[in-house]
């Protein structure tokens, strides 16, 4: 999005309107299969984690420990989200 300029430039437009686009219909097909509470904290926490790793490889944006332990902290809710709505899904399993 950065490179299309404010929408200004087709090329880096027309590719963020597609990834944008790529990104909502793998998120509708994850929620036919998954809790939305886990498939949002997903996208949330894949998207920051990714969009922080672009910035320093493409952008050279710092890397301030701040931001290591922030992203860190976001996987981690993620994964621990993720392992609880594990657990719920077992029990429930064994009842039926």
């Amino acid at each position: 999005m950065k490179y299309s300029e404010g929408f200004t430039k087709v090329l880096p437009s027309v590719l963020t309107v597609a990834c944008h686009g790529i990104c909502f219909i793998s998120l509708t097909v994850a929620l036919k299969y998954l809790p939305v509470s886990n498939v949002y904290a997903i996208w949330a926490g894949v998207g920051t984690a990714l969009m922080a790793f672009l910035g320093l490889v493409i952008f050279n944006e710092p890397l301030p420990l701040q931001k290591v332990v922030a992203t860190t902290l976001i996987i981690a809710g993620v994964v621990i989200l993720n392992l609880g709505e594990g657990k719920k899904n077992r029990r429930a399993g064994s009842q039926g």
